[in-house]
C-alpha cells in the first residue's frame, strides 16, 4: 500500500491572520461594539464607500483609520441635519 503524505500545517508566521497587525484593523464585530450599530449597517457602509477589506476565510478585516474617518464624518453630518 502506498504511503500517505503527511499533512503539514504552515508556520504561525505564514498564516494570513499573522500577516497583518490586528491593532490596525477592525472586524465587523469590533465596529458593531464600538459604534453600537448593526452588522448590516456596517456592511452597507463599507460597500457604499468602497472601503478596502481584507478577507481571510470567513474573517473580514477593515482598516481602522479609513473606517473611523468616514464613519465619524457621517455621524457628524447627520447631527448637523437634525437641527
Amino acid at each position: 500500500m502506498p504511503e500517505q503524505p503527511e499533512e503539514t500545517k504552515p508556520a504561525a508566521a505564514d498564516t494570513p491572520q499573522n500577516a497583518i497587525n490586528p491593532d490596525d484593523y477592525y472586524t465587523v464585530g469590533d465596529i458593531v461594539s464600538k459604534y453600537n450599530t448593526y452588522p448590516l449597517v456596517i456592511s452597507n457602509f463599507i460597500e457604499k464607500h468602497k472601503i478596502q477589506q481584507l478577507k481571510f476565510g470567513r474573517s473580514v478585516y477593515i482598516p481602522k483609520t479609513e473606517f473611523d474617518k468616514l464613519f465619524i464624518n457621517r455621524k457628524t453630518r447627520q447631527r448637523g441635519k437634525k437641527q
